[in-house]
C-alpha cells in the first residue's frame, strides 16, 4: 500500500504523471543526471522534491522497523510487567533523536515529580523503559539518525525565535465581538523562578526600572493573571516573587490597572506546609509534610524566617561535612557531564539548543559547589546573615538528609514561622500576597483557572452561583477560600475556629480545583464521574454565562488549543520548555487579550 502522500493514479495529472514515471525510473536505477539532461528546471524541481519525499518515508518506515523490532524483544522488561506503559511512546519526541546515544539520553531526560506517587513511578519506568530501548537500538546502529527526529533547520528557526523575546512569533484568537473593559495578560508557571517574573512583566511593557534600580508598574489600567505555581516550586524565590507582585498590584490599582494570582497544586503544598494541613482529604498531616518537605526547594523558603538558633546545627552540619552535603555521587556527576559535554561540542549532529542546555547544567553544578564553599567560608567566619543568602543558592541540591534535616525543623518551629509572617513588619507585603491568593478568576468572558476544567469544578462554580451572577459566583469561592487561609495562618488552632462544614467545603475547593493528584483531576471529555446529561446541563452553563474563553496553567502545553462547548481552551505554562534545550529563563508563556476580542500567544 503507498504512503498516504502519495497520489493516486486517478489524481493525476499528466504532468504528475510523468514526474511519478521519472522518479520510479531513478529509484529503479537509472542515472539522474542523464534523465535530467533535457527536462526543464520546475520539471527537475518536482521530480527532485517527490524523491525526498519517498526517501523520507521510506526512512522513516524502516525506523520505525527497527524500534517495533527493538520493542518485540524488549516487551517482557521488568518495568513493562509491573507498570502499563502501553500508551507510552518509546521515548519523548523531544529526545528521540538522542535514541543511539543512551548514557546522553540518560543524562538529559528528566523530568519534575509529580504529585502523584503513581504517576511518578510510571514516569520513571518509562524513562527505564526508553533506555533499555536506546542500548539495544544503539548496539545495532553505528550512527547518529538525526532522521528519527524532525529536527530540520526550518524547526531549529522556530526554536531560536523562541530564545529571544524580541523574535517571539505569535499567533491569534478571534473572541466574538463584546465589550471588554481592559486589555488583560495571562502569565503561566513561573516555577519559581524571580528573574522569568521580571522578563514576563517587562517583555510585555508592564514595568520598567526606575532611577533606583526598582522596579515599578508602567501597565497603566491593564490586568495582569498569574496562574499558578509561583510559591512552593522548584525554585527558593517564590516568596520573593509574592512579595514583589503584591508591591506591583498597589501601584497597579493607582493607575486603574491590576495583577491578580491564582493558587496552583505548588501553592498548595506551600500553604499546607505553612499553615499544617494536608495536601488532600484524607491523607496524615505528618506523612503529607515529609513528601512535601524532600524535593520541592520552594518550601524550603519557610527556614529562612526561622532564628539563627534554629539553624546552628545545620550549619556546623553542612561546614564540617562538605563532602557529602550534595551526596556522594555529586562530583562524579560533574566529571560524567564534562565528559559528554566534551564530546558534543563542536559536533555538527546535536543541536546547538541541547549543547547549550548541556552547557548550562554543567555550569549550574559549577555554580552550586562554588556557593556551598562561600556558604562554608562565611559560616567559618560567623557571617551568618550571609550565610543565610547563600544558603538558598544551593538549597535546591542538598541531599535528602539535609532536606529532611531543614523539613523537619520547619515543622517543629512551625508557629514561630506564622508568628514572624503575622508580627514582623517586613513581612507584610508576603503576608497580604499570601491571603490575596484566589482559585480562579474572571474578567469579561474570560475565565482564569490553573487547571483544565473538570465537571466537578464547574458544578461548584454552578453551585456558588445560584440565585446570583457568575462573577459573584466567583467572588464568593475566593472570599471563603482567602477566609479560611487567613484562619489557618493567624492561628495555631484554626479547626477550632472553624465550623466542620467550613472545614470540608475549604478542603473540597482545594481538591477539586488546585490538588492535582485528586481523584477528581478528570477532563471534561473523559469523566465518567457524572452522567452525560449533566454534563451537557454544564456546558450549558459555561455557554450562557456569557464564557467565551478559558485560560490555564499547570500542563506542559504552552498554547494548545483544546475545544469545549464550542469554547477555546488555551494551556499557558512555561514549564513546557524544561529540557527542550531552550534556555527557560529567556522563555515566556503568556496570552494576552486585547478589549477588542484577539487572543495573542506565542506560536
Amino acid at each position: 500500500m503507498e504512503p498516504t502522500f502519495y497520489p493516486t493514479e486517478e489524481t493525476l495529472t499528466a504532468g504528475e504523471r510523468k514526474v511519478l514515471e521519472y522518479v520510479e525510473r531513478i529509484e529503479n536505477g537509472e542515472d539522474q543526471n542523464l534523465l535530467f539532461k533535457h527536462l526543464g528546471i520546475s520539471f527537475k524541481e518536482g521530480i527532485e522534491k517527490l524523491l525526498a519525499e519517498r526517501t523520507k518515508e521510506k526512512t522513516k518506515k524502516a525506523e520505525e522497523k527497527k524500534v517495533e523490532e527493538i520493542r518485540e524483544k524488549l516487551s517482557a522488561s521488568k518495568q513493562e510487567k509491573s507498570i502499563d506503559l502501553s500508551g507510552m511512546p518509546i521515548l519523548p519526541s523531544k529526545w528521540s533523536f538522542l535514541i543511539t546515544e543512551p548514557e546522553l539520553l540518560e543524562e538529559m531526560w528528566t523530568f519534575a515529580i509529580p504529585v502523584d506517587e503513581e504517576e511518578h513511578e510510571k514516569l520513571k519506568a518509562w524513562k527505564a523503559r526508553g533506555i533499555a530501548y536506546a542500548k539495544e537500538y544503539a548496539k545495532n546502529n553505528n550512527v547518529l539518525t538525526l532522521e528519527a527526529t524532525e529536527g530540520t533547520s526550518e524547526e531549529m528557526g522556530d526554536t531560536e525565535a523562541l530564545l529571544s523575546p524580541e523574535r517571539i512569533v505569535e499567533k491569534e484568537i478571534i473572541l466574538p465581538d463584546i465589550e471588554r473593559l481592559q486589555k488583560s495578560t495571562a502569565i503561566g508557571d513561573l516555577n519559581g523562578s524571580y528573574k522569568s517574573f521580571i522578563d514576563h512583566l517587562t517583555y510585555k511593557n508592564l514595568i520598567a526600572t526606575d532611577q533606583n534600580g526598582n522596579s515599578v508598574w508602567t501597565g497603566g489600567n491593564e490586568r495582569v493573571v498569574f496562574i499558578g505555581d509561583i510559591l512552593g516550586d522548584r525554585s527558593p524565590e517564590g516568596m520573593s516573587i509574592y512579595e514583589k507582585v503584591q508591591e506591583l498590584q498597589n501601584q497597579a490599582k493607582m493607575q486603574g490597572g491590576d495583577i491578580e494570582w491564582i493558587s496552583g497544586n505548588h501553592e498548595n503544598m506551600f500553604n499546607a506546609v505553612l499553615c499544617g494541613f494536608s495536601t488532600e482529604q484524607g491523607k496524615p498531616v505528618a506523612e503529607d509534610m515529609t513528601y512535601r518537605l524532600s524535593g520541592y526547594a520552594g518550601n524550603l523558603e519557610l527556614f529562612q524566617l526561622l532564628p539563627f538558633e534554629n539553624k546552628k546545627e545545620l550549619y556546623a552540619d553542612i561546614t564540617n561535612n562538605r563532602e557529602q552535603v550534595f551526596g556522594l555521587e555529586f562530583q562524579k556527576d560533574i566529571q560524567k557531564k564534562k565528559r559528554i559535554l566534551d564530546t558534543i561540542r563542536n559536533n555538527p549532529e546535536y543541536l546547538p539548543s541541547v549543547v547549550e542546555a548541556y552547557e548550562r547544567a554543567y555550569e549550574d553544578m559549577l555554580d552550586k559547589q562554588s556557593s556551598l564553599d562561600t556558604f562554608c567560608r562565611l559560616v567559618e567566619n560567623n557571617n551568618y546573615e550571609e550565610a543565610k543568602k547563600i544558603l538558598f543558592t544551593f538549597i535546591d541540591t542538598l541531599s535528602k538528609k539535609y532536606q529532611d534535616q531543614i523539613g523537619n525543623t520547619i515543622i517543629a518551629n512551625r508557629s514561630g514561622i506564622k508568628e514572624h509572617i503575622n508580627n514582623d513588619q517586613k513581612h507584610a507585603l508576603f503576608k497580604e500576597a499570601f491571603l490575596n491568593q484566589k482559585l480562579l478568576t474572571l474578567h469579561d468572558d474570560s475565565l482564569y483557572t490553573h487547571t483544565s476544567l473538570t465537571p466537578r469544578m464547574v458544578g461548584i462554580i454552578k453551585e456558588f452561583s445560584k440565585d446570583t451572577s457568575l462573577k459573584e459566583g466567583v467572588e464568593k469561592i475566593n472570599t471563603f477560600y482567602q477566609k479560611v487561609l487567613r484562619m489557618y495562618l493567624e492561628n495555631d488552632n484554626p479547626e477550632s475556629l472553624l465550623t466542620k462544614q467550613e472545614i470540608q467545603y475549604f478542603n473540597l475547593l482545594r481538591d477539586e480545583f488546585i490538588s492535582t493528584s485528586s481523584y477528581s483531576r478528570v477532563n471534561f471529555s473523559e469523566s465518567n464521574s457524572i452522567s452525560d446529561e449533566e454534563k451537557e446541563s454544564l456546558k450549558t452553563f459555561l455557554k450562557d454565562s456569557g464564557i467565551n474563553i478559558v485560560l490555564h496553567g499547570h500542563t506542559d502545553e504552552n498554547g494548545e488549543l483544546k475545544g469545549f462547548a464550542d469554547l477555546p481552551i488555551v494551556s499557558i505554562d512555561r514549564s513546557v520548555y524544561k529540557n527542550e534545550g531552550a534556555n527557560i529563563e529567556k522563555t515566556v508563556a503568556y496570552a494576552s487579550i486585547s478589549t477588542d476580542g484577539i487572543v495573542a500567544l506565542p506560536k
